[in-house]
């Protein structure tokens, strides 16, 4: 498909992709979840939860809040103490955000570091192949 050159038109097919992009995301929330590995004593991880909140609520993910050090976060009351996880995937940074299908297994580094909701999106997307 040739890009439009109309502006009108360039709008729309902008429109579909976000909405193709949208769906496609939400899809996945049927096969994985998201585990949020963070620090109580990290700044970086307090400013990043709601934006994973955010994201969550906005294609219906689910979300498991991981704590490196017992600390708590506003945003994910229901944290759960890390079992080695950080350690076993060799994650190193926080915040740090991965999509895990727990059928399969599969596990996909989606953040680590802090991002924007954008950038997550265009990270699940590559890594679904649909760039």
């Amino acid at each position: 498909i040739k890009s439009p050159v109309n502006q009108k038109a360039r709008h729309i097919q902008l429109d579909l992709q976000s909405k193709q992009v949208k769906q496609t995301i939400q899809n996945l929330a049927s096969e994985y979840g998201l585990f949020f590995f963070f620090s109580g004593a990290c700044e970086y991880c307090h400013e990043f939860a709601p934006i994973v909140k955010r994201f969550s609520e906005q294609y219906g993910w689910q979300v498991l809040a991981i704590s490196l050090d017992g600390g708590k976060l506003e945003v994910f009351p229901n944290a759960q103490p890390d079992n080695g996880l950080f350690a076993q995937w060799n994650v190193g940074v926080m915040p740090a955000l991965y999509a895990v299908n727990p059928n399969t297994g599969h596990v996909i580094p989606i953040a680590l570091g802090m991002t924007s909701i954008d950038q997550m999106e265009t990270r699940i997307m590559s890594l679904a192949g649909q760039s």
